[in-house]
């Protein structure tokens, strides 16, 4: 490095003595050949290459020029290549490839170069499952193939067709429980004047039927609660008959 920085300044002198109006363009020379081996060392070798092309440009002294120009050989002679194939059961898929997250065009087709280590290879293709695999590219390596091998996606099978839900519309409808109501009770109002009636019935012939005649009133009284008896009983049938046909009509 104290070597690198010496040439550097001497050829920065020379050019600054020779060409003043190119000042800033040297700066940038000297820039470019310190990122660069920088970039180097931490093996980020890609943008290593782009800062010695820099320096190694026309526009920069020759001292620079020469010592970039050497330091770009190395690396370009570091950095790996690959090139990535999409297969599927020994056959070519043209594939959609991504290398860390970034889109390859023709990733089968062109050498792409690639900083040494771990490198997370994608190929998607309609049809087919995902697939993705992680490699490490060494220093030096060229021309290396990256095959990622993909599955076909399988059908799946469709879902059983539900049961047709019922007919809700077939309902038991809601006039058979009021019909249900009004024959209960009209059962029950036969039950009370039947049997009061009879009653009042039993006392009139134990009273004065063998021995005299009994008073109208009375007779009425007992006719009117054998009357209303016999409608309630007549209500009633029909409210309950009326309530079992609404029923077995609306069934499903």
């Amino acid at each position: 490095m104290t070597r690198l920085r010496g040439a550097l300044a001497l050829g920065l002198s020379l050019a600054l003595a020779a060409a003043p109006a190119r000042a800033g363009d040297v700066e940038a020379c000297v820039k470019a050949a310190e990122l660069g081996q920088a970039a180097r060392r931490s093996d980020r070798l890609l943008e290593a290459k782009s800062q010695f092309i820099r320096c190694a440009s026309d526009a920069c002294p020759a001292v620079i020029r020469s010592d970039c120009a050497r330091w770009l050989d190395d690396v370009d002679a570091r950095i790996p290549a690959v090139s990535v194939r999409a297969t599927s059961e020994g056959a070519d898929v043209a594939a959609r490839v991504s290398i860390d997250g970034v889109a390859i065009a023709d990733a089968a087709s062109k050498s792409i170069p690639l900083d040494p280590g771990k490198h997370t290879f994608r190929a998607e293709a309609d049809g087919y499952e995902t697939a993705e695999q992680s490699l490490v590219v060494a220093q030096g390596e060229k021309a290396r193939v990256v095959t990622i091998a993909m599955k076909t996606k399988v059908a799946q099978p469709l879902a059983p067709e539900a049961p047709p839900p019922p007919d809700e519309g077939k309902g038991t409808t809601p006039f058979v429980y009021p019909a249900l109501g009004l024959g209960a009770l009209a059962l029950g109002t036969f039950t009370v004047f039947a049997i009061s009636g009879r009653s009042d019935a039993s006392d009139l012939r134990d009273g004065c039927g063998k021995t005299a005649t009994c008073a109208e009133a009375d007779v009425d009284a007992v006719r009117s609660k054998y009357l209303v008896a016999d409608i309630s009983l007549t209500i009633g049938l029909v409210a309950l008959g009326t309530a079992a046909i609404l029923w077995l009509t609306s069934r499903p």
